[in-house]
């Protein structure tokens, strides 16, 4: 790598902690596009799940947002479980035509959540986390994790059925603690996998000082924002996302 290359990798991870800080997800969204005309596919896919996890933990600790374990716990576990039946039938199944379908259908899933929220009242949403999950919530996150298995890609359903009920402040903290699980999952693999070489854990060390400034700013910004900007920048995310599938 040249040095305008290893220099870039913190501001990479500035630019997509930057949006994680703000609504909990999209690390993948901003990263893979742009560190793939730096590195490898392989090590991207890698590199993203150890500083998911780095900034995951960084924001557990800095969101004084209370969750009740018996609510995201269940959800976070179905999750991993969907996602090995998703790898599964990733291994049998034709992909191409179908994420060209999940694609087109997460963009018209995006503007609608642009539209439909930006008509909602704030106090329409809950202020808090339930204490408990229903039976529905479970069955989401089991189908989070299935898509995730299959196409790489497990947030858009969160978005559009969580954001449908829940504010800006525990929508944020359940996107971090039901992934957090997850990529900490996918570490384990990678290493076990013997996937995880020194070149990737530098890697991580220079993207180091980019997450904790992104996640700063981003943090300091998800404060000064309204719900409907909130729920704007949600649905940005699923356009995004979609882009990536139909392309």
């Amino acid at each position: 790598m040249s040095l305008a290359e290893i220099l870039s990798l913190p501001v990479v991870a500035f630019l997509a902690f930057f949006l994680k800080g703000i609504v909990g997800i999209g690390v993948g969204t901003v990263a893979i596009p742009l560190l793939s005309l730096i590195i490898g596919a392989k090590q991207i896919v890698v590199l993203s799940s150890i500083v998911n996890v780095i900034g995951s933990l960084v924001m557990y600790r800095i969101d004084p947002q209370p969750a009740s374990r018996q609510y995201w716990w269940p959800i976070a576990a179905l999750m991993i479980i969907g996602a090995v039946f998703g790898g599964i039938a990733l291994k049998f199944t034709p992909l191409k035509s179908f994420e060209k379908i999940l694609g087109m259908a997460i963009l018209a899933a995006g503007i609608w959540f642009i539209i439909w929220r930006g008509k909602q009242k704030s106090d329409s949403f809950l202020e808090r986390m339930p204490e408990k999950g229903r039976f529905k919530d479970y069955v989401i996150g089991l189908l989070g994790g299935l898509t995730g298995g299959f196409v790489g890609i497990n947030s858009p359903i969160f978005v559009l059925y969580f954001g449908s009920y829940l504010s800006k402040s525990p929508m944020r903290r359940l996107m971090v603690l039901i992934l957090m699980p997850f990529h900490v999952a996918q570490v384990i693999i990678y290493y076990t996998l013997g996937l995880m070489d020194r070149q990737i854990l530098v890697y991580a060390l220079i993207a180091l000082p980019g997450l904790l400034l992104g996640i700063y700013f981003g943090n300091r910004t998800f404060f000064r924002i309204s719900e409907k900007i909130f729920g704007t920048l949600l649905g940005v995310v699923l356009i995004l996302l979609s882009w990536g599938l139909i392309l």
